[in-house]
């Protein structure tokens, strides 16, 4: 890859970053947050993302992000006054030009097409804008020939309390000290559609400016050469924070620092003499020159400024930050590539194999557990076990990115229908493997999609059932145990499970003589095939949907449930591992085969001989858990290691049940032979060849160098005759 193609590649990734900045940003307007701070920082965002746009030439990009930013510089100024149509205006605006740097990652330009609402917003900034009154010094210039009936050229950068400034020769002084900047735009700069109205504008968030024009080497206007400006700045910025760094002012000239010239000089504040003079009247004697002083009028210029006292190498940069820590208390970031990261997961799971066989070896050898070997094998488990997880948490992102991409699938499925609906969000901070979070996108669109659309009332249905018009689709992260939960509700209709079973019966999906609990007619919706919809739309109809959720959420080790209550709502509850490589597990033995059973699905253990087992027929049984009995499953039986004439049932000294609950069904037993270990294992994935193999989520590797499989329990039950399920439908499918 070229440096040219590395450097474009970094763009889009931080595109992605100021989509997520400015959709973030957009939502807090419309929740009332409408401060300055939050109004730059959408603005911030737009003007980064044409700023490099234009250094690839993305015209369609630069097109739109022009507007869009001609539209928020309104807000800004406060030509523009912010209320639900103006926000709403521009989260469909954020959403396009999401859509434009999709295409220009793909190498395609998009329609750069502005919509009306967006072009009349800018037209109303663009308006209000020509009434600022801050001048950067093209009024000051000498009065060109009458003869060209010229009207001398005014730049008006800000809306400030009073009149600017005339062409300041010095900075006033000030407690703290200042940034002397001096900027000159090349050629390509216009040309490639920035502004340096937009790039000073953004500097202004910073803190106070007094800009004085560079007119000394202008040409005289018959050499004057339209294609080559020679307009320079001088910018003296006094910042509002008093830590404010070099870095943090070239981020605005981020991506047109190739295309302007840009010098910084930080100036130390005018210390005041620590003795001042007396005044005149009480003690200075009055000489000629004093009398002459105080009768002039004109105060004497200033002695010029000592150059300040800095080291060396770091003349126009201010002091080095303490080593505390970053300021703000912030945490400092570097952008890694991600194969990096996953070559390194990689040889973290290796790490933890090389560990398991080293304990291995040693209980082989027969060295006891207080050995020297031992011990130090255990101070090795310890520390492989932090490195696994400070890798785990190199991984991990929060949620936040993924919440926000359904603020635009809420907004579009409400437009659809015709209802109005808000999105609710909770636990944007939850973090989980980023894999996980990538290709959580598709179930979750779909699963809200069917929220709205079929969960949530019309705004008439709502009123008259005594709800607001407007309904709720609320989406929620936690993290229980070595789990992540996330809930998708709604404050609608809930499941009408009558129409459900009736559709199923309809489409030959279960016979109708068939008696279902409320659970079971739930999971029927997760069957190929179904639909409630009376008719195909844009949304739904087509019975494509659920089942596709459900097989990408066991494709990632998760499970999911439904809760629903008829009149108040549906919840559908995802149950996901923190991370797709490391897994927490117990090693059984059934049948002479080695299993690794996930321990998040384990409720409980017993022994055989203190379990409580009622034989329901000469092949079944059920067996007490707690206060209720569950069916009770041999783990080689279900995993087709062996038939149920071949499982003795007699109970030995090792054999033991493990009580497993997958998220999304009731919980039951597994007769294991032995319980051998509890491990932390390294998850490695069947790989494409294999395709979906029932009962089994992974395979793994052991300290013996044996291959086990892992068990996914949600699967087993399903797979079973002796655990009701959606599967016990799957012979009557059509």
């Amino acid at each position: 890859m070229s440096s040219m193609d590395e450097i474009r590649a970094t763009f889009f990734e931080e595109c992605t970053e100021l989509l997520e900045q400015l959709e973030g940003g957009l939502l807090r307007l419309e929740a009332g947050e409408q401060d300055a701070d939050t109004v730059d920082a959408v603005f911030r965002a737009v003007h980064s993302i044409k700023g490099g746009a234009g250094a690839f030439h993305l015209t369609a990009l630069i097109s739109f992000s022009h507007e869009f930013e001609t539209a928020l510089d309104g807000l800004r100024s406060g030509s523009v006054e912010i209320d639900a149509v103006v926000v709403a205006t521009l989260l469909r605006a954020s959403d396009r030009l999401g859509d434009l740097v999709a295409k220009a990652i793909e190498g395609e330009e998009g329609d750069a097409t502005i919509p009306d609402d967006l072009a009349e917003l800018a037209a109303r900034a663009s308006a209000g804008s020509a009434e600022e009154d801050v001048d950067f010094g093209l009024a000051d210039l000498p009065p060109l020939d009458d003869a060209f009936e010229v009207t001398p050229l005014d730049l008006n950068m800000f809306e400030e309390d009073g009149d600017a400034p005339d062409a300041p020769t010095a900075p006033r002084s000030k407690a703290g000290g200042y940034w002397e900047i001096q900027f000159e735009p090349l050629p390509d700069l216009f040309s490639s559609g920035n502004e340096p109205l937009y790039l000073f504008r953004a500097l202004h968030v910073m803190g106070r400016l007094e800009p004085r024009l560079i007119e000394s080497d202008l040409p005289p206007l018959e050499e004057l050469d339209p294609s080559q400006p020679r307009v320079r700045w001088i910018i003296d910025l006094y910042p509002s924070a008093p830590d404010l760094t070099e870095t943090e002012i070239e981020s605005v000239f981020e991506f047109a620092q190739d295309l302007c010239v840009i010098t910084m000089t930080y100036r130390e504040p005018e210390v005041p003499d620590p003795d001042p003079a007396p005044s005149a009247e009480a003690e200075a004697p009055e000489t000629p020159d004093s009398a002459e002083l105080t009768a002039d009028p004109e105060p004497t210029p200033p002695a010029p400024e000592p150059p300040p006292q800095r080291p060396a190498a770091q003349d126009s940069k201010p002091a080095a930050p303490a080593p505390a820590g970053p300021k703000g208390g912030l945490s400092a970031t570097i952008r890694v590539d991600l194969d990096r990261i996953d070559r390194l997961v990689n040889l973290v799971g290796e790490l933890v194999i090389c560990q398991a066989m080293l304990s291995q070896s040693v209980l082989k050898d027969g060295l006891g557990s207080n050995s020297d070997s031992a011990s130090g094998l255990d101070d090795l488990q310890q520390l492989t076990r932090d490195i696994q997880d400070s890798v785990m948490a190199i991984r991990a992102q929060p949620v936040r990115s993924l919440f926000q991409r359904m603020t635009r699938i809420v907004r579009e499925a409400a437009q659809m229908t015709g209802k109005d609906v808000r999105l609710e969000t909770e636990g944007e901070s939850t973090e989980i493997d980023k894999t996980v979070v990538e290709r959580l996108s598709d179930p979750l669109t779909h699963m809200i999609r069917n929220s709205i659309d079929h969960g949530v009332e019309s705004p008439a249905d709502r009123i008259a059932a005594g709800k607001p018009a407007t309904g709720t689709v609320r989406l929620s992260a936690r993290q229980q145990s070595d789990r992540v939960v996330i809930e998708i509700t709604d404050d609608g209709k809930g499941i009408d499970r009558e129409r459900v079973r009736a559709r199923a019966i309809e489409r030959g999906l279960i016979p109708a003589d068939r008696p279902l609990e409320p659970a079971e007619i739930d999971r029927l919706l997760f069957l190929p095939g179904f639909s409630t919809a009376a008719s195909i739309s844009n949304l739904s109809g087509r019975g494509v949907g659920m089942d596709v959720v459900q097989r990408a959420i066991r494709d990632l080790n998760g499970t999911i449930a439904t809760h629903s209550e008829p009149g108040k709502g549906c919840t559908f509850s995802i149950s996901l591992p923190l991370t797709l490589a490391i897994l927490d597990g117990m090693i059984v033995r059934s049948a002479q085969q080695r299993m690794v059973v996930p321990l998040a699905a384990i409720v409980e253990t017993q022994t055989m001989d203190s379990a409580r087992i009622e034989p329901i027929s000469p092949m079944r049984s059920v067996v007490m858990l707690q206060d209720r009995f569950v069916p009770l499953l041999d783990l080689a039986e279900g995993m087709g290691f062996a038939a149920p004439a071949q499982i003795d049932r007699r109970a030995d000294d090792d054999s033991a049940l493990l009580f497993v609950k997958p998220d999304d069904l009731d919980a039951y037993a597994l007769r294991v032979d032995a319980i051998e270990a509890q491990r932390q294992v390294v998850i490695k994935g069947l790989g494409d060849s294999f395709g979906r193999v029932p009962c089994v989520s992974a395979a793994t590797i052991l300290g013996d160098g044996q291959v086990a499989l892992i068990v996914d329990p949600g699967g087993l039950a399903l797979a079973s005759d002796a655990i009701r399920g959606p599967a016990a439908f799957e012979g009557h499918l059509s």
